[in-house]
């Protein structure tokens, strides 16, 4: 863990919305931005991990290539999400789609599978399906340990890592500036996509209602984490506009998404500038 006095990176979940969230880390990084430390829930895992071995703007654009690169049928597979779904209730399935396609994303652009070889320290969060408990796991095995942090339930499997069946960080500990803080982190940048959601929403499907409900319980807990947290450390929160007029697993706005994520941290950072250096941190 980094010293006491350093920068933490926290970064929140939010299904395809990630894109967003990496669009604005780009903004971040190419004005010099490092953190001593990352943290990641949900999505905000998949971000974080690519860039604690990747710490700087050119690590933003790998981590931008792979996410243009995504393509649907890969990462949840072929068959219709109507089917999948039937298949959930009717055959007593885990989830409706596999973490298959992840787990190869995962094991193709790491280039290690272990917390130690990162360049920057790296902690995710999960949440113990069985007691609600969140779990900060920051040893073992990188793939695993991101994959319980991304398994947003009825959608991907929950997984076992050390003995303990784990799902999405997001629902025990959506906004884990806890982990900074125990880290010992004098300033931390959250980094939000869909805190504030101004476009129009149907709630006419599971997927809608679900997504909702997780931002919704997000949402409470948000305010509260950040009250608390802002009487130990200079926290920076980054709330990014999301996009609610698309499905959560839809990638194929994902360049517009980016485009959207760097536009609004880059007008942000003009009217903020580098705050993270007002502190001393760097």
């Amino acid at each position: 863990m980094p010293a006491s006095g350093s920068s933490a990176l926290v970064l929140t979940g939010g299904g395809n919305r990630g894109a967003i969230q990496a669009g604005a880390l780009l903004a971040l990084f190419e004005q010099g931005y490092r953190p001593d430390l990352i943290i990641g829930a949900s999505v905000g895992a998949i971000n974080g991990v690519m860039l604690s071995f990747y710490p700087t703007a050119g690590g933003v654009q790998r981590v931008l290539e792979i996410w243009r690169g995504l393509d649907g049928a890969h990462l949840f597979g072929t068959v219709s999400p109507v089917w999948r779904g039937l298949a959930t209730f009717l055959l007593r399935r885990t989830a409706t789609y596999s973490n298959h396609g992840l787990r190869d994303l995962l094991i193709r652009h790491l280039p290690s599978h272990r917390f130690s070889d990162t360049v920057v320290p790296f902690v995710t969060v999960a949440t113990n399906l069985e007691t609600g408990r969140a779990v900060h796991i920051a040893d073992g095995d990188l793939v695993e340990a991101v994959l319980a942090s991304a398994a947003v339930p009825v959608h991907l499997p929950p997984v076992k890592v050390g003995g303990e069946l784990l799902v999405d960080g997001a629902i025990a500990d959506p906004v884990p500036v806890d982990v900074a803080l125990a880290a010992g982190a004098a300033y931390i940048v959250v980094v939000e996509p869909g805190h504030a959601c101004d476009c129009p929403k149907v709630y006419d499907n599971a997927a809608s209602i679900f997504s909702q409900s997780m931002a919704i319980m997000a949402r409470g807990r948000l305010a509260a984490d950040l009250d608390a947290a802002a009487g130990h450390a200079d926290i920076v929160h980054l709330g990014l506009t999301c996009h609610a007029d698309i499905p959560m697993t839809d990638l194929s706005r994902t360049p517009e998404m980016i485009d959207s994520g760097y536009r609004e941290a880059s007008r942000w950072l003009e009217s903020h500038g580098r705050v993270w250096t007002r502190s001393g941190v760097s």
